[in-house]
């Protein structure tokens, strides 16, 4: 093994010159590791580590902590000094993906499944000819105080899952439009309901839409989450006709 090592002839410094272009001058300090009864790595020269284990974990652990705030390195970086310990938000992040987190987006639930995506087409193509000058489309929106987007430390295979309060400071919209334009807007705090549909909404935005413009006699096709919904009452009184849709949304008959 010695001789293998030291002398400039072997067949180990030969084949080194041929493939890596470089002698035995290069590892001079080989021989001397072998001797000294070791060939273990040495202790690190380079740059020491900022933080020790101690507040390695106390990192970790904030993310744990706080894995509902959705927190930031910065944010962190403000906790941890707080408590007297002097680290950059740059290793902070390093120190989590050490760890094996990785900054994410939440798990989210498709709004459609292949089921409705395949329905809703088939639907589209059957109407692909149909007058759509007749129609008038009804939606709403919800607009919240505060953003809801967030992003979170996540391990592979825990990832986060929001869970989110059921009624948030929000206000709700709803517009209706067609061919010939816009109609009212509608704003309420209540949860969309069928006689809060029927008795406000229809009531003070649709109907004096569809009557500006089409005139009185509306069709209207519902989505089946609401059909079963509205009143018998309220069909006959407004001449409303039941289509079979996913939307909600209103066809006016001329």
């Amino acid at each position: 093994m010695v001789w293998i090592t030291t002398d400039p002839t072997s067949p180990l410094d030969r084949a080194r010159r041929v493939v890596l272009g470089t002698g035995l001058e290069h590892l001079d300090h080989v021989p001397g590791r072998i001797w000294e009864g070791f060939s273990n790595d040495r202790e690190r020269r380079g740059r020491p580590r900022k933080t020790t284990t101690t507040y390695d974990e106390i990192v970790i652990g904030l993310v744990r902590q706080g894995v509902d705030e959705g927190l930031t390195s910065e944010k962190m970086q403000e906790q941890v000094q707080a408590e007297g310990i002097n680290v950059n938000s740059r290793t902070i992040r390093r120190r989590l993906r050490e760890a094996g987190f990785r900054y994410l987006k939440p798990l989210s639930k498709p709004l459609l499944s292949e089921h409705h995506q395949k329905k809703r087409l088939t639907w589209a193509r059957s109407l692909m000819n149909y007058d759509w000058n007749q129609v008038m489309a009804t939606d709403e929106s919800v607009l919240r105080l505060h953003d809801i987007k967030r992003f979170y430390w996540q391990r592979p295979g825990e990832r986060k899952i929001c869970r989110k309060v059921k009624y948030t400071i929000k206000i709700n919209a709803w517009c209706c439009l067609s061919a010939v334009g816009f109609g009212r807007i509608v704003c309420f705090k209540n949860n969309l309901n069928s006689t809060f549909l029927c008795n406000n909404i229809y009531h003070d935005g649709l109907l004096p839409a569809a009557r500006e413009h089409f005139g009185r006699k509306l069709n209207k096709a519902c989505a089946k989450v609401f059909a079963h919904l509205i009143s018998i009452p309220v069909q006959l009184k407004y001449l409303v006709e039941k289509v079979e849709w996913f939307f909600h949304i209103s066809v006016l008959k001329k």
